[in-house]
């Protein structure tokens, strides 16, 4: 993945005519756009998936051969360029074969997660420069997050990352809110009690002390500890549920059960607080 590689070309003004972004995870295009478009007075972003404005890549070609008047370079965007019919693909390549001087167009391939290093891009005729914004690699999410966490100033503690990992997985846009998050509470360290205080608003919370109570039937004391949280019972608090109880000896049956409560209060807004804990502090005795 190399946003870092996309704001270089962006600081040597786009020299190269045509560059494809190659991305899995579509936070990555919003950001690489953002990228692109920040300071640029004007650019057109064409998408192939919309049905209300069919794609013409010759009209779009066309236009970046055209002078801009406030500008010095005329610039467009294509999305979802892996969806183009044979005939715009074709259309495509002609352009790319020979592009407009004095323009840079941008070609946005989404691609599915673990997908071919050369896939799709094999397609394109000519000369590009390829960004590649793909989590390839066992160790790619480490990764991500320490780039994203040395850009922001902080260090993550392993116990916050695992934590952090935990609740958001994949989810690159939530992690990098949470992260944003973190960086401002004004400590370079980031500790497993800060992460509970920006997910849940209070630095008090301890997950492995709430799981602890339910597996030992302590009922009033786990809903004590919630009372007034913040965003108790939202999806970030069940995730954290879950990795409190994947620390523990729990058995299978109380993930099952977890799981099913998860979804009776996402359906039920007003499901009781109480019957959650009873029935998972029920789960977790169970052989």
């Amino acid at each position: 993945m190399s946003l870092k590689a996309l704001q270089e070309e962006k600081q040597k003004g786009f020299p190269e005519p045509v560059y494809v972004v190659r991305y899995e995870d579509p936070f990555f295009e919003k950001q690489a756009i953002s990228i692109i478009r920040d300071d640029v007075f004007s650019m057109d972003v064409y998408d192939t998936l919309d049905t209300e404005h069919p794609l013409a890549i010759q009209t779009i070609a066309d236009s970046l051969c055209v002078m801009p008047m406030f500008s010095s370079k005329t610039m467009a965007t294509i999305r979802n360029v892996q969806k183009l019919k044979a005939k715009e693909l074709e259309n495509l390549n002609k352009y790319v074969s020979k592009p407009a001087e004095g323009s840079a167009l941008f070609l946005f391939y989404a691609v599915p997660r673990g997908g071919s290093k050369k896939e799709d891009t094999t397609k394109l005729a000519g000369k590009f420069k390829l960004i590649d914004m793909t989590l390839g690699g066992k160790y790619a999410l480490n990764d991500w997050i320490m780039g994203e966490c040395d850009r922001r100033g902080i260090v993550l503690e392993t116990k916050a990352a695992e934590f952090l990992k935990e609740i958001y997985g994949d989810d690159l846009e939530l992690f990098s809110n949470e992260l944003e998050k973190l960086s401002l509470l004004g400590s370079k360290k980031i500790t497993l009690s800060d992460t509970y205080e920006t997910c849940f608003g209070s630095k008090d919370f301890n997950i492995f002390g709430f799981v602890g109570m339910i597996t030992r039937g302590d009922t009033a004391g786990a809903l004590s500890m919630i009372e007034g949280m913040r965003d108790a019972f939202d999806d970030k608090f069940h995730g954290a549920v879950n990795y409190g109880l994947s620390k523990g000896n729990t058995p299978p049956e109380a993930f099952k059960t977890h799981l099913m409560l998860h979804i009776a209060m996402r359906l039920n807004a007003d499901y009781p607080h109480e019957l959650f804990v009873t029935e998972l502090s029920r789960a977790c005795k169970s052989k």
